[in-house]
């Protein structure tokens, strides 16, 4: 079988489309993996040696999940992983962790320099820093068994603007007024920089004792890292501790860059664009919205270069289908005449 010119050059083509689609691929792969607040459920997976699911709750602004609410979906889940007979290795370890938060907007703060810096806090609660492992600087993250609630986490741009250093733990500092402790300091997130913002950032111990409490006593955003022993367990536990509660919107953060995820996306381009649900996102979820959708543009232009290939390997198979058919007759036919002729003459060689 000769190949002709065509060929050669449909086929260079084709490797090259492959090639670009790979290239994308690899772009796609490292955009979400640089999604660390997004990675919870791999890092505690790697630690308890089973399937973890990492989930995120939002809510509109005038269906907030209250504090007795919070405490209502743990129990739910508690119960729920009971009555599966999922339990923790050991006595030790931890089974399941949640946090929940609430930003509360600009709050006034100052330092040892003179003039008071306007920073964007968030309250905190549960294993926060734990599901949003942000780089340590310098101290330690709050916990959510501190004794005291007058400790915070800063970040690098409100610790200069603050204190003229990044080395500044347990040092002291108010936040409209009020004295608090600096637990740490921690990293600027730079690769969610069109989101994140400019000021500073405060994470407080919820509830919060200073901006008037202008959260009202709700969380806006929980979080929970579940183990998934069988498929969609994690989901279902979610989906049951939430029932009937209006105004939300659960996302499997772990799924969203498999490839059924990708496709949604690229489906509803106009929803990730434009949010009509109500739902104020954290900057986190939005740096994560803003990747999911280049994520799906990119897919989308992956597809259009894959289906020159495959059409080029679906007609290789018919061409190559067609040569072994059109070989496999020739050989027959030749063994049929062969056969005839020794019939006609059994002393021919």
């Amino acid at each position: 079988m000769k190949l002709n010119k065509t060929y050669i050059i449909a086929s260079v083509i084709a490797l090259v489309c492959v090639i670009a689609a790979v290239c994308l691929e690899l772009i796609s792969h490292s955009l979400l993996s640089g999604l660390l607040h997004q990675t919870a459920a791999n890092r505690y997976m790697g630690e308890a040696g089973t399937d973890y699911k990492q989930f995120s709750v939002f809510f509109g602004v005038n269906n907030r999940l209250t504090t007795d609410e919070v405490k209502s979906v743990e129990d739910s889940i508690n119960q729920n992983l009971k009555d599966n007979s999922v339990n923790a290795e050991s006595e030790d370890s931890k089974l399941w962790y949640d946090a929940w938060s609430v930003d509360i907007g600009e709050v006034t703060a100052g330092g040892v320099k003179d003039s008071e810096v306007i920073c964007l806090a968030t309250c905190v609660g549960g294993d926060f820093f734990k599901i949003h492992s942000m780089r340590l600087m310098d101290g330690s993250y709050i916990e959510p068994d501190d004794l005291m609630d007058d400790r915070v986490v800063i970040d690098t741009v409100a610790a200069w603007s603050l204190m003229g250093s990044s080395e500044i733990s347990n040092m002291e500092i108010t936040i409209d007024n009020v004295p608090y402790l600096i637990a740490g300091v921690v990293e600027t997130d730079k690769p969610s920089d069109s989101v994140y913002g400019s000021a500073g950032r405060i994470w407080m111990p919820y509830p919060p004792s200073a901006a008037n409490g202008s959260s009202g006593g709700t969380v806006s955003c929980y979080e929970a890292v579940l183990p998934n022993p069988v498929r969609n367990f994690a989901k279902n536990c979610m989906d049951k501790a939430f029932g009937m509660k209006s105004g939300k919107q659960i996302l499997n953060n772990t799924d969203r860059g498999l490839f059924a995820s990708r496709f949604e996306h690229l489906r509803n381009l106009r929803q990730m664009v434009a949010v009509e649900d109500g739902i104020a996102y954290p900057w986190w979820e939005n740096a994560a919205r803003l990747r999911d959708y280049t994520v799906a543009q990119l897919f989308g232009v992956e597809i259009l270069l894959l289906i020159f290939p495959v059409f080029c390997l679906c007609a290789g198979i018919w061409i190559l289908y067609k040569f072994l058919s059109a070989l496999i007759s020739k050989k027959i036919e030749e063994n049929k005449r062969r056969y005839r002729t020794i019939e006609k003459d059994p002393y021919a060689t």
